[in-house]
């Protein structure tokens, strides 16, 4: 590309030989600014080949990703349990007794909102979230790797509103009851926050495996 762009090397006109200099200054500059992130990305495409011995750190961190992941599906397993359970019984009393019970309905809102959440844990944990990569797959596999660290940063981002208004919306709450089965409503927005920490150790493990084997797989060995 620079050979492209010649200069005289006799100028009879000291100021025009001033501008060509400055001009050269600028076109160094842009060709470095052009060069730098295809230097960068080959860095990194040297560091995911060429991978340094094992981290321990990132080993235990994979773990506890992994252990994580196992309490959530125990909660998932055990409130899809609960969630079937009462609603049975608001069914049951509604339409079978003909004396409807309220609570049911408000602790099953409650189960369902802790599923929903945890679940799109798991579904983070397992990268099965739906994701459009149609036009990512067609780049370089060093430039799918920016982009997935694009997408994780993001996720993170989003993951940090969700906790720090989260807590703000547990202090609104934490003072008010459901109606009928008097359960502080503290508890049921507390899934928001919860979920907010889990995505962002997910997705800096997730990103953390990726700069350093390659593969932004959760899992419990490297």
């Amino acid at each position: 590309m620079g050979n492209y762009f010649k200069f005289p090397k006799k100028v009879s006109n000291p100021s025009i030989f001033k501008e060509f200099i400055k001009l050269k200054e600028v076109y160094q500059k842009i060709i470095f600014l052009v060069k730098f992130p295809l230097l960068t990305f080959k860095g990194a495409e040297y560091l995911m080949k060429n991978p340094p011995c094992k981290l321990k750190a990132l080993m235990v961190l994979n773990k506890l990703c992994n252990f994580i992941n196992r309490i959530c599906s125990l909660l998932c397993i055990f409130l899809s349990g609960a969630l079937v359970f009462f609603i049975s019984i608001e069914v049951f009393f509604r339409y079978i007794i003909r004396n409807a019970l309220s609570w049911p309905e408000e602790v099953s809102g409650f189960c369902f909102v802790w599923l929903t959440m945890l679940g799109a844990t798991i579904c983070m944990y397992k990268k099965s979230h739906v994701g459009v990569s149609i036009l990512v797959d067609k780049f370089p596999s060093v430039l799918q790797g920016f982009f997935k660290i694009i997408v994780y940063s993001m996720i993170i981002w989003f993951s940090y509103l969700m906790l720090s208004k989260g807590i703000l919306l547990l202090k609104i709450v934490s003072q008010q009851f459901s109606p009928a089965a008097q359960i502080n409503m503290a508890w049921e927005y507390s899934a928001i926050p919860v979920t907010g920490i889990i995505f962002i150790l997910y997705c800096l493990i997730s990103i953390l495996n990726y700069l350093f084997t390659g593969n932004d797989t959760l899992r419990g060995e490297l």
